[in-house]
């Protein structure tokens, strides 16, 4: 609502009314549950409502990777245990997930969140969004420009784009690189954990130098623990 300014040539008492009629209408409007939001000009409500979409995003974040292998940690169960982690952790603080179901990681993101969403009565669609990626084809339609669509309406969603591991027996999981390349066209916070390896800790090497603060701090925090401490890792990512 546009916040009442006193008009040229008016009085006071003019002032005053049109003030007082504003106050009630924004108490009848609270009864119902309703907070009027005052501004000076409507262009500022364009200004609100990107602000509110840009805190809706940075609550919804995208996370990317595949695993055959799994590196920095003691053992494959303690990689595992780890995605798990963090995904029911992040479900626990209220964080919604959007995965591509990647070989070795959706699995353990979705039975992390799954865990939480059980003990706490929580819906798993509240909190996860899986958007699998098709594995054969057998339509006219071309396989990579499905996979472009998926990737794009994934990542549209979110503010904050979480990268681990991203290795392949037959390539580099270059999916996860464009994957990368697509977060920073739309501007979402890029977090590559390192000590992942594979595709996360070459995007690191790029992101580490990044001279937007806020994107170079969330980095070094996330990755500030370098043992295979599972808690204290995903602790420092959430504190991110």
């Amino acid at each position: 609502m546009k916040r009442v300014s006193k008009q040229e040539n008016e009085t006071n008492e003019d002032f005053g009314y049109r003030l007082v009629k504003q106050n009630l209408q924004i108490q009848d409007l609270r009864r119902y549950g309703i907070f009027t939001c005052l501004v000076d000009e409507y262009d500022k409500i364009t200004e609100i409502l990107q602000t509110l979409v840009d805190m809706y995003k940075r609550k919804t974040i995208f996370i990317s990777g595949s695993a055959d292998k799994y590196y920095g940690f003691r053992n494959e169960n303690d990689a595992k245990l780890f995605l798990h982690t963090l995904a029911y952790k992040l479900a626990e603080n209220n964080y919604h997930i959007v995965n591509g179901y990647g070989k070795g990681i959706g699995d353990f993101l979705l039975s992390g969140i799954t865990e939480f969403c059980l003990k706490n009565n929580k819906k798993i669609s509240d909190h996860l969004t899986v958007a699998p990626f098709p594995q054969n084809k057998i339509s006219k339609a071309n396989i990579e420009e499905l996979y472009i669509k998926n990737r794009e309406q994934m990542i549209e969603k979110c503010g904050i784009a979480i990268f681990v591991f991203g290795n392949k027996d037959n390539n580099n999981a270059e999916g996860i690189i464009k994957e990368y390349q697509l977060t920073n066209q739309k501007k979402l916070i890029p977090i590559p954990i390192k000590i992942t390896g594979g595709s996360a800790k070459q995007i690191f090497d790029l992101e580490y130098s990044n001279d937007i603060d806020e994107i170079k701090n969330a980095i070094e925090k996330a990755n500030s623990e370098t043992t295979d401490n599972i808690n204290k890792i995903v602790e420092n990512i959430l504190e991110s």
